[in-house]
């Protein structure tokens, strides 16, 4: 039972956060270690209370305190300088932070969780009850507070809001989906269409005052401000709707042509222009024309997860140490003696190991003597800088003209530099140039070593191509795809047991928004050639790991392709036995083959127990190799 303080019901959560940091000793967690205790442990604590009930913001900050307290602290009894503060720690990893999670944020994302499934799974206790008290005769999106409402509905109603904003509508026969007041767009803007070449003289509220009188103007108007704010009083949304524009336009499916299933192009050029036009020919239409579907326009998959704000890039390659340390070098935290001066702390700023300059992070891994001397030994000697250019400006451009594995090297030797500044400083141990470089040699000798026997244990194991069993067909699909002229060439080719090609075929598309629409463009046709080859019993392969695994999938699917997973689906009927299977690059070269072939023809051309010559002799290979293999 939670009652009026807030704090108190979730006094435990803190608690126990307390007795857990308590116990862990400083001295044996590297920084690597304190992240993942602090991501894997301590913040997943207070997860299973905050997916049913927003905590208050300053208790957030109390556990966020705690953590960054065991973050920067080096032993049970020193504090540590907090070099920044624990919002940019939360910054993604792909955005110059560590990825830690903002917890308040955290928490509004797992109860707009809540409030999904209220969308989503109105058949499930959760859904009935919430609705049967709460919005009985209406939907979630469209609830009210109402009186006296539990703090459950009060914590799922105020993540609302983030819903709100991310859902939209995949269109698929356009009858549910108003054409101005929803959004339904691809891409990343907000999805609402605007107004295009209608005359529209007022944008703004302004242009509906008669400056003169000092009241409204009384004459016909519409405009962008329709669609774009909320300005009206009175409970209702507080948008306004177009009036007095001769419209004949009010749903998506006025803008479908009902006989061939396309979209009508002229008619959304003049109403929205040509931009809108190319963002709405992306959208394919399915044949079978089903109802239109809410999705989530913040992740791929069109379905709402928690993580949908919480994506960082880890990179490979390196300890979590390093990483780490790279991070902190790049934003200037370290704690040099230049940084602990500035904090009037009594230390002597010149450079421990040269003695020449003050040490800054610039100075220690820039200009200091030892540090050129240590890059030039191992390869990856400094570029020339300019002193106009920030630290952090520098130290990206400088890496930007490496390649990766020069870039591991720079990083394992900035890691035994500050190791050995350490050393140096608090033993009085110095370390000799030819021992560093020497260590930074065999240390990245190591990681290597570990990647190559992986890489050598996969080349062992190299797939190839493998013919079908008995009678099957084996149907191998793939895509070309050109990201600037948003068109792609699909390739597809149909073998026997024997590895003898059956049928092949390459055909080109328009209007496609990225590989992975070209991709499940490319597995239609494959069972399109199928079903008009009159083959019975396939097996469609192909290296489209998503594409395959939706159409393996038993929910709903509703992501951008979904029109043509379900149009996929709905001709497997047509054959006495389909499957459907993903085969890694190595073993789909036919059929990227084709595709690349496909590019040479402006029209779809189709071959009939043969193949372009250049593909045939792939053919023959993989007829050897997989027999054999076989």
């Amino acid at each position: 039972m939670v009652g009026r303080r807030k704090k108190h019901a979730f006094v435990e959560i803190k608690e126990h956060c307390v007795k857990l940091l308590s116990s862990w000793s400083m001295r044996f967690l590297s920084s690597g270690g304190k992240e993942v205790f602090l991501k894997s442990v301590l913040q997943a604590i207070p997860i299973y209370a905050m997916q049913c009930f927003k905590l208050p913001i300053s208790f957030c900050h109390e556990l966020e305190r705690l953590m960054s307290k065991f973050w920067w602290r080096n032993s049970k009894t020193n504090k540590g300088i907090h070099q920044c503060k624990w919002g940019e720690m939360c910054i993604p990893k792909a955005k110059g932070g560590l990825g830690f999670k903002d917890l308040s944020k955290f928490n509004l994302a797992l109860l707009a969780k809540q409030g999904w499934k209220l969308i989503m799974q109105l058949d499930c206790l959760f859904a009935r009850v919430m609705k049967a008290k709460y919005f009985p005769t209406g939907d979630f999106m469209s609830a009210n507070l109402g009186s006296y409402p539990s703090y459950t509905w009060r914590s799922i109603w105020e993540a609302r809001q983030i819903l709100e904003e991310g859902v939209g509508w995949r269109i698929c026969n356009g009858e549910l989906v108003n054409i101005w007041n929803n959004r339904w767009l691809p891409g990343p803007g907000s999805g609402r269409v605007t107004c295009q070449n209608m005359n529209i003289r007022f944008t703004q509220v302004s242009d509906l005052i008669d400056r003169e009188p000092d009241k409204f103007l009384k004459r016909g108007w519409d405009g962008e401000f329709v669609m774009a704010s909320q300005w009206l009083p009175g409970p209702g949304s507080g948008r306004v709707t177009c009036q007095n524009m001769n419209i004949r336009f009010t749903q998506v499916s006025d803008l479908i042509d009902r006989e061939t299933n396309t979209w009508k192009q002229e008619t959304i050029r003049l109403l929205l222009g040509e931009e809108q036009l190319e963002s709405i020919l992306t959208i394919p239409l399915a044949s079978s024309r089903p109802r239109d579907k809410l999705v989530w326009r913040g992740d791929n998959t069109g379905v709402y997860t928690a993580k949908s704000g919480y994506r960082w890039l880890i990179t490979e390659g390196v300890p979590s140490e390093i990483r780490i340390l790279m991070w902190e070098i790049a934003h200037n935290y370290l704690p040099t003696l230049h940084n602990l001066s500035i904090r009037r702390l009594a230390v002597n700023p010149l450079c421990p190991v040269c003695q020449s300059e003050e040490e800054s992070v610039e100075h220690l891994f820039r200009d200091c003597p030892f540090t050129h001397q240590v890059l030039r030994g191992v390869g990856t000697p400094l570029s020339t800088h300019n002193n106009e250019i920030s630290w952090k400006n520098w130290l990206a451009a400088d890496f930007e003209k490496q390649n990766i594995e020069a870039c591991k090297i720079r990083s394992i030797a900035y890691w035994a530099i500050w190791y050995n500044r350490n050393k140096l400083y608090h033993e009085g141990v110095r370390e000799h140039v030819n021992d560093v470089i020497g260590f930074i040699k065999a240390y990245y000798s190591e990681i290597s070593c570990i990647g190559e026997r992986l890489r050598t244990t996969n080349e062992s194991t190299a797939p190839v191509w493998k013919p079908p069993a008995n009678d099957i067909i084996k149907i191998n699909f793939d895509a070309f795809f050109n990201r600037l002229t948003r068109c792609s060439n699909s390739g597809i080719i149909a073998r026997n047991k024997e590895g003898l090609t059956m049928a092949a075929c390459t055909f080109p598309w328009e209007n496609i928004p990225n590989p992975i629409m070209a991709e499940a463009r490319a597995c239609l046709q494959a069972i399109i050639m199928a079903e008009e080859m009159g083959f019975q019993d396939v097996c469609i392969e192909g290296d489209a790991l998503s594409v395959i695994r939706k159409l393996k999938a038993a929910e709903e699917d509703r992501s951008c392709i979904s029109n043509l997973i379900k149009e996929i689906k709905g001709k497997v009927v047509n054959f006495r036995s389909v499957s459907f299977k993903y085969v890694p690059r190595e073993a789909n070269k036919v059929a990227h083959a084709m595709a690349q072939e496909g590019a040479r023809y402006e029209q779809p051309r189709y071959w009939i127990e043969e193949a372009p010559h250049a593909v045939e002799v792939l053919v023959n290979q993989e007829k050897r190799n997989g027999i054999h293999g076989s």
